[in-house]
């Protein structure tokens, strides 16, 4: 892996802070080189809070050669950056999803295989610190084969991405059944804050079946309020042929004979009495660690730390690495999501086709 990751940030929205944040906080690992946004306000107000330089034109940013670019743009915008960045040879790191439609995925996995340049996106659900524990955990046998997935815990395109992973399940044709709900849920907080005003709206909560070719099956079962409320929590179920996870307790038969549960435990640095600040060390399961965070002292959420995973990723992707998480992967995830928003208007069943990407 490169000794210094040097990148650059096209976008200047409430993400891009993600990025310069993480770089801000591990400077070893990460050197922002400069920001370009098309407000050339905010990106002039970004690059000064993290101290680095605002590109004046897009242009200025390829010149400067980045070893990729962040992609951190709204749907639209997204997508026609992330092709100019691949006709000029840049690599890039796109949000997700990397294209605003179907036919805009296709043409932009045809521009990538043209160019040959490299590019990734930074889908980060199955990188956050819990779901690469419970991933270990499947990975060193204890649920046996995972063959369905009940997950209440993100939208769209990040849920799709969770269950395939999960199931591991490759590219391909997938029958889904959509349904979509109306219920009242009182509203208890925002993004940045509490709402106490009392008032109760409708909110749509969707159940998605995947039944993939292998047999597997995945629930994608979630509403937009569990993202941010103290009334509404999250919810994820595995269930394999030797074992189960309900949220963090693993249960499954220990030496093929005796029953056995395990929660999966957080150590945490930042508890009562601690002066070495907060911060997420590692992730047991009996004596096992599962999960160790690399960028510990650093104060990071999961989903800061997952999202620096995914650039570490894709440095090691321009070093010759094969990606845990491929841009065919994006493209499925993404083209599932449309598929499944599509189903939802009007609580449809239909089976996915092959696209470019199937190989």
């Amino acid at each position: 892996m490169m000794e210094s990751i040097r990148f650059s940030i096209a976008g200047a929205g409430w993400r891009a802070h993600f990025f310069a944040k993480i770089a801000k906080a591990l400077p070893h690992k990460f050197c922002l080189a400069g920001i370009w946004a098309r407000d050339q306000q905010k990106a002039q107000a970004l690059a000064e809070q993290y101290g680095v330089k605002a590109y004046s034109d897009i242009n200025e940013l390829i010149v400067d050669k980045p070893d990729f670019v962040v992609t951190s743009l709204s749907w639209e915008p997204l997508f026609e950056y992330n092709k100019l960045f691949l006709q000029k040879g840049v690599p890039v790191l796109s949000e997700t999803p990397p294209a605003p439609n179907v036919d805009k995925l296709c043409e932009l996995w045809a521009q990538a295989q043209k160019s040959k340049t490299k590019i990734l996106v930074a889908e980060q659900y199955f990188l956050q610190p819990q779901f690469s524990a419970i991933l270990n955990v499947i990975k060193q046998g204890y649920l046996g084969q995972v063959h369905n997935v009940n997950l209440s815990f993100c939208h769209g395109y990040h849920s799709i991405s969770l269950l395939r992973k999960f199931l591991k399940v490759p590219v391909g044709k997938v029958k889904m059944t959509a349904k979509a709900y109306e219920f009242p849920v009182l509203e208890t907080a925002g993004r940045n804050c509490d709402i106490v005003d009392g008032e109760i709206k409708n909110n749509r909560h969707e159940y998605v079946f995947f039944e993939f070719e292998n047999g597997k099956v995945g629930v994608h079962n979630f509403s937009g309020v569990q993202y941010h409320s103290w009334i509404r929590g999250r919810r994820i179920n595995l269930q394999g042929t030797h074992g189960e996870i309900i949220d963090n307790t693993v249960r499954f038969m220990a030496q093929a004979k005796d029953p056995a549960k395990i929660d999966l435990l957080r150590i945490e640095c930042g508890g009562q009495g601690d002066n070495d600040g907060k911060f997420l060390r590692s992730i047991m399961f009996g004596e096992k660690v599962v999960y160790q965070n690399p960028y510990t002292p650093a104060p990071l959420a999961d989903d800061e730390i997952a999202v620096a995973h995914c650039m570490e990723m894709m440095a090691d992707y321009l070093n010759g690495a094969v990606p845990d998480y491929t841009f065919a992967d994006a493209l499925e995830d993404s083209y599932l999501s449309f598929v499944m928003s599509d189903l939802l208007k009007d609580n449809g069943t239909r089976e996915t086709e092959i696209m470019p990407w199937h190989g």
